[in-house]
C-alpha cells in the first residue's frame, strides 16, 4: 500500500546501475580510506565462491575493496563495516552460490550484511554467521536457505534480523534469540514455526521488540498458548504482524498493555465470535492500522453496539478484503473520521460507495460492482489511488454524468481498473489531470484510445494492454516511462513522436495491426530497457542508428515481422548488454550476426525463420551458455560443435535448444 509507482503486476524495473564505468548492481563503496589485505582477499574468496551471472560483482577488481560496489569501510581503519549485496531474481540481478562463503568470517568489524534475495540453493544458514559480533543489521530474507535456524545468540548488537521468505527455513527452538538483547525487528515471515519452543521466553527476554513480523509462519494456538495468555509481553511493540497462521477462538489478554501498538495484522485470525472485534479495538487505542483480511467477519460483527468510535475515529488503515461483508457498504466506516486507506476487496459488495471526504486509498477489486460511478470517481476528490480490478467485466466506464457533484480539482495518480470493463475510454478520463498511472489491461475495451489522454501531462504508466482497441495509436507527451499496448487491433504506424519520451523504460507495441516504418527516432531512447514490437506488420530495415543510444536495453522483440530487416554492419559494437533477443521470423542481413560475440547475459536467444545460413561462426562456442537458444528453421549447416558452451568440454545445460529443419551435419557432440 505504498507509493503508486512501485506498484502493478505489469512493472517490471531491471537493477539499477550506478557504477560510473562499470556494469553492475551495486553501488560504488566510500573511497576515504584503504581496506586491508586481508579483507581484500576474504572478499575475493567470497566472489569465487559464488556464480555472478549477471555482474554484481563486477566492481570488485584493483587493490583497494573500499571501492568496490555494496562495500562501506570504517573511515579512519579502513575495516569493512557495510556489505550490501541484495539481489533481485525477477529482474536478473543475483548472485547463485551452494553456500555462503565462509571468508566472510574475516569482515570482524562488519556491521552491516544483507544477503538477501539471492539464490543460495537451500543451503543452510552458516554457524559463522553468529561470531561476527558487531553486526547490528543482518537480512537473509528471500534467499533460498533451508534448514534450521543456526544459534546466532551472540550477536547482542543485533538491531534488526529479517530471514523472512526462505520457505524451506525451520526453527526448532527460539532459544537462540535470548541474546539478541538489543533487538528492535525480527521478521520471520514464512518461516515455519509449527516446530519451535520457548516462544514465551523470547517474547519476554526482548524487552526492545518493536517490530515483530510472523505471518505465514505455519502456527496455531498450541505454538503461542502462553504468549496468547500473556499480558506481560512486548511492551515496547509498535509493529505485530501474526497474519495467515491456524489461530482459532476468543482474543485474550495480550494486547492489554501494548499501549505502544499502531500496527496489527490479524489476517486469517477467524474472529467470528461477536465480542472478539469490539474488545480488540477498546483494547488498542493508540492503533491507526488494522489488517484483518480473512478473518470470517460479516455485517453482524460490524455492526455491534459496543463498536467504541471513539477508537475507529483513530485508524487511518484498515483492511477488511476476503470477509462475507456482503452488498451493502458497512455504514460504520463512515464514522471513521480519520480513515485515509480502506481495503474492501473480495466482500461481495455491489452497492455505491458514499463520499469519504479524507480516503486517499480505496481498494474494491474481486467485487461485483456495476458501473464506474458506484466507487464514486467522480465524488472522491482527494482519493489519490483506487483499486478495482476483477470486476468480471460488470463495469461500463461513463463519462461523469452531468447532473453529479464533481469536483473542481481531482487528486487522483493511480487507477486500476483491469479485468473490469467493457465499453469505451470515456473521453472525460482526461479530466484527472493528476494521473500518473493507469491501468485498464484485460478489459473488454473497444474504441479508439482517447486523444484527451495526451492531455495528463503528469501520466508516467499507461497500461491498455489484452483489449480490442481499434485506430491509431496517438501521439503522447509529458513524462511516460511505461507504454504497454500489447494484444489490441492498433492500426497505422508507430508515431515519430516517441523519441521525445525521454524517460521511457518499457514499450510494448507487440501483437497488433500496426504497419510501416520504426520510426529513427526510438533511437535516442538512451534510458529504454524494454522494446517489443512483435507480431505486427512492421517493414523496412532496423539500422545502427535504431539502436546506438540504447545503452540501457535488455529486452528486444521483433518476432513475426516478416518484411522487418535486421541490417547492422558486420564490425557493429552494439551499446547494450541482452538478456533477451528475439528476431524470430524476421529477415537478417549480413549473415550470422557478429555483433552478438559482445552480448554476455543472455538468457533467450530466437534467431529461427531469420533466412540465416552457412556454418555457425567459432566465436559462438566461446560464449556463454543460453538456457533458451532457437536457431530452427535456417539452412544453418556444418557440425554443431560451435554452439555456446563458454568455450569448455562441460556437458551442456539448455533447458531448450531448438535446432530442428536446418541443413547440420555430422554426429552430436558427446557434451549434448
Amino acid at each position: 500500500m505504498g507509493n503508486w509507482s512501485g506498484l502493478g503486476l505489469h512493472l517490471i524495473f531491471i537493477c539499477v546501475f550506478l557504477f560510473a564505468s562499470t556494469y553492475t548492481c551495486l553501488g560504488v563503496g566510500n573511497v576515504s580510506v584503504i581496506c586491508s589485505e586481508q579483507e581484500r582477499l576474504a572478499l575475493l574468496n567470497f566472489k569465487q565462491s559464488v556464480q555472478d551471472d549477471y555482474g554484481m560483482l563486477s566492481s570488485w577488481v584493483g587493490n583497494d575493496c573500499c571501492l568496490w560496489g555494496g562495500i562501506q569501510c570504517d573511515g579512519v581503519t579502513g575495516n569493512v563495516q557495510h556489505l550490501h549485496l541484495r539481489g533481485d531474481y525477477y529482474n536478473y540481478c543475483y548472485i547463485t552460490a551452494n553456500k555462503v562463503s565462509s571468508s566472510l568470517a574475516e569482515l570482524r568489524d562488519l556491521k552491516y550484511l544483507d544477503l538477501s534475495g539471492n539464490l543460495f540453493q537451500k543451503s543452510q544458514i552458516p554457524d559463522f554467521i553468529g561470531s561476527l559480533k558487531q553486526l547490528s543489521y543482518l537480512n537473509l530474507s528471500d534467499a533460498e536457505f533451508s534448514g534450521i535456524i543456526p544459534h546466532i545468540g551472540n550477536l547482542s548488537n543485533l538491531k534488526v534480523l529479517d530471514l523472512s521468505l526462505n520457505f524451506k527455513l525451520k526453527a526448532d527452538d527460539m532459544a537462540w534469540a535470548f541474546g539478541l538483547s538489543s533487538l528492535e525487528l525480527l521478521d520471520l515471515s514464512s518461516v515455519d514455526l509449527s516446530g519451535a519452543q520457548n516462544w514465551d521466553m523470547m517474547l519476554h527476554m526482548i524487552p526492545s521488540l518493536k517490530e515483530l513480523s510472523l505471518s505465514h509462519c505455519s502456527l496455531s494456538n498450541v505454538n503461542l498458548g502462553a504468549f496468547l495468555n500473556s499480558s506481560r509481553v512486548l511492551p515496547n511493540i509498535k509493529h505485530l504482524d501474526l497474519g495467515f497462521n491456524s489461530f482459532k477462538g476468543p482474543l485474550t489478554g495480550i494486547f492489554q498493555n501494548m499501549s505502544s501498538l499502531t500496527f496489527l495484522d490479524l489476517s486469517w485470525f477467524d474472529l467470528r465470535l461477536a465480542w472478539n472485534f469490539p474488545n480488540l479495538l477498546s483494547m488498542i487505542p493508540s492503533l491507526s492500522e488494522l489488517h484483518l483480511s480473512g478473518c470470517r467477519l460479516d455485517k453482524t460483527h460490524l455492526s455491534s453496539p459496543r463498536l467504541n468510535f471513539t477508537t475507529l475515529s483513530n485508524i487511518q488503515h484498515l483492511d477488511l478484503s476476503h470477509n462475507p461483508l456482503g452488498g451493502i457498504f458497512p455504514s460504520f466506516l463512515t464514522n471513521m473520521s480519520s480513515l485515509e486507506v480502506l481495503d474492501l476487496s473480495n466482500t461481495m459488495l455491489n452497492s455505491s460507495l458514499p463520499f469519504m471526504p479524507k480516503l486517499l486509498e480505496l481498494h474494491l477489486s474481486g467485487n461485483e460492482l456495476k458501473q464506474i460511478e458506484d466507487v464514486g470517481i467522480w465524488r472522491q476528490c482527494h482519493l489519490k489511488q483506487l483499486r478495482v480490478e476483477d470486476n468480471e467485466f460488470g463495469m461500463e466506464m461513463f463519462d461523469s454524468p452531468k447532473n453529479a457533484s464533481e469536483c473542481s480539482q481531482y487528486a487522483l495518480e493511480l487507477l486500476e481498473l483491469s479485468h473490469s470493463l467493457n465499453g469505451r475510454i470515456p473521453e472525460t478520463l482526461g479530466r484527472l489531470a493528476n494521473l500518473r498511472y493507469i491501468d485498464l489491461s484485460e478489459n473488454r475495451l473497444t474504441g479508439s484510445i482517447p486523444e484527451s489522454l495526451r492531455a495528463l501531462r503528469f501520466l508516467e504508466v499507461l497500461y491498455l494492454s489484452y483489449n480490442q482497441l481499434t485506430g491509431p495509436i496517438p501521439e503522447f507527451l509529458g513524462n511516460l516511462t511505461q507504454l504497454v499496448l500489447f494484444s489490441n487491433q492498433l492500426n497505422g504506424s508507430i508515431p515519430e513522436s516517441f523519441g521525445k519520451l525521454a524517460a521511457l523504460t518499457y514499450l510494448d507495441l507487440g501483437s497488433n495491426l500496426l504497419n510501416g516504418t520504426i520510426p529513427v527516432s526510438i533511437g535516442q531512447l538512451t534510458k529504454l530497457r524494454y522494446l517489443c514490437f512483435f507480431n505486427n506488420s512492421l517493414e523496412g530495415a532496423v539500422v545502427e542508428a535504431h539502436l546506438a543510444n540504447l545503452s540501457m536495453l535488455e529486452h528486444l522483440d521483433t518476432y513475426s515481422n516478416t518484411k522487418l530487416t535486421f541490417n547492422v554492419s558486420r564490425d557493429w559494437i552494439p551499446p547494450f548488454q541482452l538478456i533477451y533477443l528475439d528476431l524470430g521470423s524476421c529477415n537478417i542481413s549480413n549473415g550470422f550476426p557478429q555483433w552478438l560475440r559482445n552480448q554476455r547475459k543472455l538468457q533467450r536467444l530466437v534467431l529461427s525463420n531469420a533466412t540465416l545460413s552457412g556454418p555457425l561462426p567459432p566465436w559462438l562456442r566461446k560464449m556463454p551458455i543460453i538456457p533458451y537458444l532457437d536457431f530452427s528453421h535456417n539452412k544453418l549447416s556444418g557440425p554443431l560443435t560451435n554452439l555456446p558452451n563458454g568455450g569448455n568440454d562441460d556437458p551442456l545445460q539448455y533447458p531448450i535448444l531448438r535446432l530442428e529443419y536446418n541443413l547440420f551435419n555430422g554426429s552430436i557432440p558427446r557434451s549434448l
